[in-house]
């Protein structure tokens, strides 16, 4: 369930996108950092897959932290390094 809730980006920052930009071409779930961020929220995204995408955090907030994402979400992704917590209780 989406839950709308403020977001204080800086560059730098990963991100994560929690629905399609489609006038980016920007699919859900994709992964980036923040290069730019302005006072009227625009921010200028690299994505991981190389592409550069802006939107207006006001106008497109479907977007969260990219810091961590599941074992599910990250099926079928490739990282150069990998935390990984198990509980061996």
């Amino acid at each position: 369930m989406y839950q709308e809730a403020d977001r204080d980006f800086s560059a730098g920052d990963r991100m994560q996108s929690t629905a399609p930009y489609r006038e980016e071409h920007a699919a859900n779930r994709q992964l980036g950092t923040v290069q730019q961020i302005d006072a009227d929220g625009n921010l200028q995204v690299r994505l991981d897959s190389g592409q550069h995408v802006e939107l207006n955090i006001r106008e497109h907030s479907h977007v969260e932290y990219g810091y961590a994402v599941t074992s599910h979400r990250s099926q079928g992704a490739a990282a150069d390094r990998v935390l990984v917590h198990v509980d061996t209780g």
